[in-house]
């Protein structure tokens, strides 16, 4: 009888989720769906002199680009997102929001929050989704490159795959002067490998100090100065991102893409036993 009793028990424990397996495990069950953050740079089309602000309570940036409009359409795929080029102003922010509100809408409750920051002459962009959600933005920064959209040469920084949690729970942007962007010094002897690391370091702590004032960020997309300010050192210097898109080894969203869609193991020639690649000789 006590020996049924053990039995049972240990079956419940492995049923129920005693060990970190199994508890990962439910936690995975119970995940609508997996979580990603995609952090890539870029140089902005449009100089520090052509940008404009457009007042009244949104406080929406608009930057002016010589000839034509990018303009996001969805199509009923997610992954299905093109530029319609037209003349008059092109709004980077404004762009994302679409670009969000698209996304949303076409796979509800798939929420899609990160932070963009605008600095004079790069963008800083982090956004944190699904798996499609993730390849549309792909798609749509590979587009904007291949026709001369409001970011250039954009490089991806990092993927960050399967996450537990986000690091930031709303969609907000800033637009950051001279002075916001040169508060941390980057000096020319610092390797490439360190420079990666601590502009990603410098995200993280812009990222949980953003988390701590979400109340104070809520029902605005634009991030306040004084929540900035608080954590000015956490604020990666535009000097680096400059210096950051210099690197060979950063990947394109093409180049990305294109590595995301290939087979992780080629078949070599010699793996092949059927159909022979030569005739077969009987003697």
């Amino acid at each position: 009888m006590e020996r049924d009793t053990q039995s049972s028990s240990t079956a419940a424990d492995h049923e129920n989720g005693s060990s970190l397996f199994h508890r990962r495990l439910t936690h995975r069950r119970e995940l609508k769906f997996l979580l990603h953050r995609l952090t890539v740079i870029g140089r902005l089309s449009c100089g520090a002199a052509d940008r404009r602000t457009v007042g009244g309570p949104s406080e929406r940036l608009r930057f002016l680009i010589k000839g034509f409009r990018v303009s996001l359409q969805s199509r009923p795929r997610p992954e299905k997102f093109s530029f319609k080029i037209t003349s008059g102003v092109c709004c980077v922010s404004d762009h994302y929001e679409r670009l969000i509100l698209s996304l949303q809408r076409i796979r509800a409750g798939e929420d899609v929050t990160g932070l963009l920051l605008l600095y004079p002459q790069h963008v800083l962009l982090v956004i944190e989704c699904s798996t499609e959600a993730l390849l549309s933005v792909l798609q749509d920064l590979r587009h904007m490159e291949e026709n001369s959209g409001p970011i250039l040469e954009p490089r991806i920084l990092l993927v960050s795959h399967d996450l537990p949690s986000r690091l930031f729970q709303l969609w907000s942007y800033k637009l950051l002067d001279e002075s916001d962007s040169q508060r941390t010094l980057v000096s020319d002897e610092q390797s490439p490998e360190r420079l990666v690391r601590d502009t990603l370091h410098q995200i993280l702590r812009l990222g949980r100090h953003l988390l701590n004032k979400t109340q104070q960020i809520t029902g605005s997309k634009v991030i306040p100065d004084g929540v900035l300010k608080e954590a000015s050192d956490a604020v990666p210097p535009q000097a680096a991102v400059s210096r950051l898109l210099q690197m060979e080894a950063l990947l394109s969203p093409a180049r990305y893409i294109s590595t995301y869609h290939s087979p992780l193991h080629h078949r070599l020639d010699s793996e092949s036993v059927w159909p022979a690649v030569e005739h077969l000789q009987i003697v």
